[in-house]
């Protein structure tokens, strides 16, 4: 019965407990993914306008009204025309008051710098891209290095539980020994010390672990109830380029080519095509009879720049600018570079800690068993006793800080990389 009902409350626990693929997943939701998520809209849509101007017309419908003082052409007359207005009866082409509406269009057919802003725009959106796809491997590895903190936590918890019981078990001797005066009530006294510094201590990783759940509910919205459970450390292979400063190698390919823009624009002509169709209304001055006419307009301008010393200044600032996000792109390479190599030697020297540390641990065990016998038997202080307690305490706690120093040491090395978290801690 009591099998089964064990058996019942581990299938129950392990189907209310959380993945790392449902945290990854609520990640989705945070504030900072939403952020890039709108940072690639805006660069989608303004490239949008963008190419809009490049490949498609502009359509206009008009209305316009023109008063002058003195009677104006409502067209240009020809000369085989003008001889027949010499007649007063006619009504002659000229008027104070002329109403014309009509239909415009204008179509680009050369801008060669709006073409280069299109490929800026096209790369800044890729950047974005990145960026976002960074900020949710940031946010995914310390989703994971909180959460094997809590294991951290969670192991220390229970060796300190485990000393607290068998702490337990020795003061029921201890007891005993005090009642019929074979020991000073003073080992009562160092007894209870060390249960109560326990007590402290598991005090302070329950305030500990609140701090890490709080970091992973703000990422998440989700409160764990246990952390999620890390399997064997995967083998994963830390090389090539460093992924993370894809974003910031795209932003400076970008700037390159809006500095191209700003020269294009500045020594480039812009070639376009328009036409008009004008229906023109007006009242002839010699005799007030109605006007009416249709023309129709069509043509290529051509804008071409000669000087603008705005846009030759912006060009050399331009020019700094470029300077100076390489510079600073050349910087955090070096120094992600370096650190990479450091946390990449790190992971043997952990593994060996690890090792070393699992064989301390079943030493430190012997010994406090045979401190055990020697307290009992008498042949042993109480201070003597707690100091092999704490050892084992010690031991497993630096083996758990070890395996958690290799989960954070591995998860550093796939934010540097821009590694598939994901994978890793499938």
């Amino acid at each position: 019965m009591k099998k089964s009902l064990l058996l019942s409350s581990i299938i129950i626990a392990s189907l209310n407990a959380t993945t790392f693929s449902e945290l990854f997943d609520a990640l989705e939701k945070h504030s900072q993914t939403k952020v890039d998520i709108a940072n690639i809209q805006e660069i989608k849509a303004s490239k949008e306008v963008l190419d809009s101007k490049l490949y498609f017309p502009k359509l206009d419908i008009f209305t316009k009204y023109d008063y002058s003082s003195k009677p104006v052409p409502l067209y240009p007359v020809t000369p085989r025309d003008s001889a027949k207005y010499k007649d007063p009866k006619v009504p002659q082409r000229f008027s104070e008051n002329i109403l014309s509406e009509g239909v415009s269009a204008k179509f680009l057919l050369f801008a060669k710098s709006l073409n280069t802003l299109s490929k800026k725009l096209e790369i800044l959106q890729k950047s974005a891209e990145e960026k976002k796809r960074v900020d949710l491997i940031k946010n995914e590895a310390t989703i994971v290095i909180a959460n094997s903190n809590l294991i951290y936590l969670k192991n220390l918890k229970k060796a300190l539980e485990s000393k607290e019981k068998s702490i337990k078990e020795s003061k029921k001797i201890i007891e005993i020994k005090v009642k019929n005066g074979r020991l000073p009530k003073a080992y009562l006294y160092k007894i209870d010390s060390s249960l109560n510094e326990i007590k402290i201590a598991k005090n302070s990783i329950d305030i500990q672990r609140e701090n890490l759940l709080d970091i992973i509910r703000k990422l998440t919205g989700i409160t764990l109830k246990e952390p999620v459970e890390m399997k064997d450390f995967p083998f994963v292979e830390f090389r090539g380029e460093i992924g993370s400063l894809k974003p910031l190698e795209l932003k400076v390919k970008a700037s390159n080519y809006d500095l191209k823009a700003k020269k294009e624009e500045l020594y480039y002509p812009k070639v376009s095509a328009y036409a008009t169709q004008d229906f023109l209304q007006a009242k002839a001055y010699n005799n007030d009879e109605d006007l009416y006419k249709n023309i129709a307009k069509a043509g290529i301008a051509i804008d071409f720049p000669i000087f603008d010393m705005s846009k030759s200044k912006d060009i050399e600032k331009s020019k700094v600018d470029i300077m100076k996000y390489q510079t600073e792109l050349e910087l955090l390479k070096d120094e992600l570079s370096s650190k990479a190599i450091k946390l990449k030697n790190l992971l043997p020297i952990l593994d060996k800690s690890i090792k070393l540390s699992k064989k301390d641990i079943k030493n430190k065990i012997e010994l406090l068993n045979i401190a055990k016998v020697s307290f009992e038997n008498e042949r042993m202080t109480v201070e003597e006793f707690l100091r092999y307690e704490d050892a084992v305490v010690d031991a497993k706690a630096k083996l758990y800080k070890e395996v958690t120093k290799k989960w954070e040491t591995l998860m550093q090395l796939a934010v540097i990389y821009a590694k598939n978290i994901k994978e890793i801690v499938r």
